[in-house]
């Protein structure tokens, strides 16, 4: 169903946006459609984690990615799975192409590269120009 090459929030905003119907138990957008919340590990890991990554189905494997984008849990208690990116949000993927990891030495921005300001983008984006 997806690339492997696509970077994980892409492929997760796709998941959240089109499979609703078939894993909203598992895993959904929050009302605010700018969190999502992991409703059951062991499923995610089973049923959804499978067409993200090729070989690996952890869910560790899963929250290190999550950390690595940028990610947030919204409450400090290990067993609430709510997450958060300013740029996560729901129906825009534009936005979530702005998305970068955390490595220094190779940033997964995926803004055209021909702009020069992206900064003005992104303000842009976020509705803020």
């Amino acid at each position: 169903f997806f690339s492997i090459q696509e970077p994980l929030p892409l492929q997760l905003m796709k998941i959240l946006d089109t499979k609703e119907d078939s894993y909203g138990h598992i895993i959904s957008w929050n009302h605010d459609g700018k969190s999502f919340t992991i409703h059951d590990r062991k499923e995610l890991s089973k049923f959804v984690l499978p067409e993200i990554y090729e070989h690996y189905t952890f869910f560790s494997v899963f929250l290190r990615q999550l950390y690595r984008w940028r990610f947030t849990r919204m409450s400090n208690r290990i067993d609430d799975d709510r997450f958060h990116h300013e740029l996560f949000v729901r129906g825009n993927i534009e936005l979530c192409k702005t998305m970068t990891t955390v490595d220094a030495d190779r940033e997964y921005s995926h803004s055209d590269p021909e702009s020069s300001d992206n900064s003005s983008t992104l303000a842009s984006l976020l509705g803020l120009l």
